[in-house]
């Protein structure tokens, strides 16, 4: 969770900059239908655009010390450095957010409920969100996602922190009961691997994660689990891009490099030392005030000195390591 709390200190500190970014990874409000102003606020006398005074444009450049930017993809996260993640958070969104008080919001969810034995979360999604290449938005790209992270050839953890699903654990016994004939060499790597998908797709038959509506996703657990809903603040992936890719072919993938969400910001460019995110003018909640935002790599500590004093960068992120006592 390090990675995560990195991220969102930072987008922190640039909503606080420009009062800007709307439905990246932290919120203190559920997110409106968009407006040409983007506030809600009523023209008067003193604000005659009903903006609160912000003029909308603007932008600002993010530093980052990393050798290049990582991938940006929900998932890819074994992979992704500070400079990813602060992309992955501008451009995709996540049922739930955390608010000021560390409360849970609702964000691609509208609303939520927990059967009576709290086995079973029901999360009930907005229905006019698109993806940025103007897909709709559904459940059973809520349902791609987290059933990536139980695939047997995913290479990330974000399995590991969330709690078992039902029948998981017979599916668990199941790769390592596979796992163990391959030492015993009663299997060799090729045959193993088509058992383990067959196994997977066998649990997953048994609707561990539900979508019984296009608008509707279903979480059946294991045991009940009260720290279940911060398992749902991880970004969801487009399924009508990403479904059928596994294991390497997921870390290779030309869309580490071109990604495609639904946050209130969309990719511009994409080089090796730079990002280049902008405006989602057709963002489905509240659209920002600021058009562009640039995450761009510095080598160390001294080129984010000079990059600010030169005005080439307005934030910096430097681990709190570099400044040891």
């Amino acid at each position: 969770m390090r990675h995560v709390q990195r991220y969102l200190v930072l987008l922190m500190t640039i909503s606080l900059l420009c009062g800007a970014v709307v439905g990246c990874g932290q919120s203190d409000a559920t997110p409106t239908a968009p407006s040409d102003s983007g506030d809600s606020q009523e023209p008067s006398q003193d604000d005659p655009t009903g903006t609160g005074g912000i003029v909308p444009g603007g932008t600002v450049t993010i530093l980052s010390m990393v050798p290049e930017v990582g991938p940006i993809s929900p998932l890819t996260l074994i992979q992704a450095n500070d400079a990813s993640w602060v992309t992955l958070g501008l451009v995709f969104e996540s049922l739930v957010v955390t608010g000021a008080r560390a409360e849970f919001l609702p964000r691609l969810a509208r609303e939520w409920s927990v059967s009576d034995d709290e086995t079973e979360w029901t999360f009930h999604l907005h229905q006019n969100v698109k993806w940025h290449d103007g897909h709709p938005f559904t459940s059973a790209d809520v349902k791609f996602t987290y059933e990536t992270f139980y695939h047997p050839e995913y290479q990330g953890n974000e399995r590991h922190q969330m709690p078992d699903l039902r029948g998981e654990e017979e599916y668990r016994n199941s790769l390592a009961a596979i796992d163990q004939r391959v030492k015993d060499e009663e299997l060799g790597a090729h045959e193993a691997a088509e058992l383990k998908r067959a196994a997977y797709q066998e649990w997953l038959e048994s609707e561990p994660i539900a979508a019984p509506d296009d608008y509707t996703i279903v979480f059946r657990l294991a045991v009940p689990a009260a720290n279940f809903i911060s398992s749902m603040c991880f970004s969801i992936a487009p399924e009508h891009i990403l479904s059928g890719v596994t294991g390497d072919d997921l870390l290779e993938h030309a869309f580490n490099k071109n990604p495609v969400g639904t946050g209130a910001f969309r990719l511009e460019r994409y080089a090796s030392d730079q990002v280049h995110v902008v405006r989602n003018d057709a963002y489905w909640g509240k659209v920002p005030h600021l058009e562009r935002i640039t995450i761009k790599t510095v080598p160390d500590e001294a080129a984010v000195r000079q990059a600010l004093e030169s005005g080439a960068g307005d934030v910096a992120y430097v681990a709190l390591e570099e400044y040891e006592a």
